[in-house]
């Protein structure tokens, strides 16, 4: 009777799979050349520098997720899945006063979104690998994605929003920022593994990604010994020590000293702080998450000090969307370590850092290639840019870990101390 009730259950599902699957990816391709038609049925033609660009960043994009990933549709899938969050940017900016902004902040919210799409096609290959099959795999990744996508919808939202608190002349394109961020983030966390689907799980393709695996595994199980002591203690005092250099480096900014400025910073932190427990689950974790992500920060800050930037609205507006960039493979890393079912937080880092180390690397390095094109948008902020970028990379594989692991040898666990002192 109970296996006759199951059988329709799972046949619905099945059956229902390819229409839904087919109906997302159909609305989110719609969405994505919007603005392409729009612009077309307005008359404005992208100009020819600005499409050798774009070109560009794409094409790049396509290389980085086909090392990646080993299978063209993949890659065409994790190139292609931030556009919806690119075209609702230049659709609101078209005809507007701030449509001079749309190009570095629709690459801004492509290269967030590609960063994604990285971490989620790791998830999809993940599961392909330990031999699911195939319709499973995109609903296992999706599931195991939500740990992930949440905190960093917290941050692509909670950042544009104080800003459009904070200065209501602004609103429109922190509002657009926002929404742009979060339409590419969740674009790219479905449009990857759902285009996987369509593959076939031939013995060769498995062997493929379980190579590719075993190399990644290998290069990454020495940088994962960060996470235990004496290593770990090592690396949070550089880290406090950095993020003090970076403090008073950043304190040289004109815009410093400005209260409102002050308002937005406390108010970042606090999302920020928000975020990060959402992806560690854990006081511990949560601020280990909370400082990596915030030591990048600083340090595109003391990057535009260096540089002479001039912090106005604008860039204000970019660095926005930059904390999200630098949040995301933190946030990958500390969620796949709080999912790895491991108590102590050394043996739960290191299962983090090999199951989404690889591609939260490779994401923050894709971005520093894909903004490429677009640095010269950036003015003299693009060295704060590519410093906060690399920080990140740091914070999610050594910084975030380590003072994970410091704090619990600071403040250990009751069931430490019950392992520690054999208390039954």
């Amino acid at each position: 009777m109970d296996d006759g009730a199951a059988g329709p259950s799972r046949d619905a599902t099945v059956s229902l799979f390819g229409p839904a699957r087919n109906t997302i990816l159909l609305l989110l391709g719609t969405a994505a050349i919007a603005a392409p038609l729009f612009s077309a049925v307005a008359g404005r033609v992208p100009e020819l520098e600005f499409s050798l660009r774009f070109a560009a960043m794409l094409l790049a994009a396509f290389v980085i997720a086909l090392s990646r990933f080993r299978a063209p549709l993949l890659a065409v899938a994790g190139a292609l899945a931030p556009l919806p969050g690119v075209s609702l940017v230049f659709c609101g900016a078209l005809g507007t006063s701030f449509a001079s902004v749309a190009p570095p902040l629709g690459a801004i919210v492509y290269a967030l979104g590609f960063c994604v799409a990285l971490i989620a096609g790791n998830a999809f290959v993940t599961r392909v690998a330990d031999g699911e099959d195939m319709k499973a795999c995109v609903m296992l990744a999706l599931q195991g994605g939500v740990r992930f996508v949440c905190p960093v919808l917290v941050v692509v939202l909670g950042l544009p929003g104080l800003l459009a608190l904070a200065d209501p002349q602004h609103s429109p394109p922190s509002l657009l920022l926002a929404g742009g961020n979060a339409l590419a983030a969740l674009s790219a966390w479905l449009v990857v593994p759902l285009a996987g689907s369509f593959l076939s799980d031939s013995e060769d393709f498995i062997a493929r990604i379980n190579r590719t695996r075993e190399d990644w595994t290998r290069r990454f199980e020495q940088i994962a010994r960060v996470a235990r002591a004496p290593w770990a203690m090592s690396a949070a005092g550089i880290l406090l020590v950095l993020l003090v250099l970076g403090v008073f480096g950043s304190g040289k900014l004109a815009a410093g000293k400005n209260p409102a400025l002050r308002f937005e910073a406390a108010g970042a932190a606090v999302v920020m702080l928000a975020a990060a427990f959402l992806a560690g689950r854990d006081w511990r974790r949560a601020l280990g998450v909370f400082f990596a992500a915030a030591g990048a920060l600083v340090y595109g800050l003391w990057g535009y000090a260096r540089a002479g930037a001039t912090f106005d609205a604008p860039l204000l507006l970019l660095t926005g969307g930059l904390g999200a960039i630098c949040f995301a493979p933190i946030a990958a890393v500390a969620a796949d370590a709080a999912q790895s079912g491991r108590n102590d937080a050394a043996n739960a880092s290191e299962a983090g850092i090999q199951a989404s180390g690889p591609a939260a690397a490779t994401g923050i390095f894709g971005t520093l290639i894909v903004l490429a094109p677009w640095y010269r948008d950036f003015g003299a902020a693009r060295a704060g840019f590519v410093l906060a970028i690399l920080f990140a990379a740091a914070g999610a594989l050594a910084f975030h870990p380590a003072v994970t692991t410091a704090l619990e040898e600071i403040v250990p666990r009751r069931q430490t101390l019950a392992e520690r002192y054999r208390v039954k």
